[in-house]
């Protein structure tokens, strides 16, 4: 157990830390924050993205794969066009005519339960079962 001297010491040794901590943050040069890349240095970290950027357009330029995804994207665009005139998928298949669609048959009704269809039931009926078997009357 601290004895109450002990106790006052260790508050005014703590709040002594806080003061110099706030004289030592008031006279220190402010951070500085500089952002590097390839050797320069920028202010910002938007001007190092940017620097980045053309480095990486530049080494696209130089290496030709620019030129040569131009080249690429081009083709592509002409044969895409060059099928839509013509009619066929990437596949060579031809759409269906619309002719062909509308054709003269009605189409096919639904298959439906004769209740769900309002058709009236035949009058059969069981007139009696014995050892398993059925005597059917109705249908008249």
């Amino acid at each position: 157990m601290k004895t109450r001297r002990q106790v006052n010491n260790i508050e005014s040794a703590a709040a002594s830390d806080v003061e110099d901590e706030r004289d030592a943050a008031a006279t220190a040069p402010p951070p500085s924050h500089a952002f590097a890349f390839n050797g320069k240095t920028f202010a910002t970290y938007q001007e190092m993205v940017d620097a980045k950027r053309r480095r990486n357009r530049d080494v696209l330029v130089s290496s030709g794969l620019l030129e040569a995804k131009a080249a690429v994207d081009r083709a592509a665009s002409e044969e895409k066009q060059r099928r839509s005139a013509s009619g066929t998928s990437i596949r060579g298949l031809k759409r269906a005519a619309a002719a062909r669609k509308s054709s003269s048959d009605p189409p096919a009704s639904r298959r439906k339960s004769g209740r769900l269809a309002g058709v009236t039931a035949p009058g059969i009926y069981i007139e009696s079962e014995q050892a398993g078997k059925f005597e059917i009357a109705g249908g008249g």
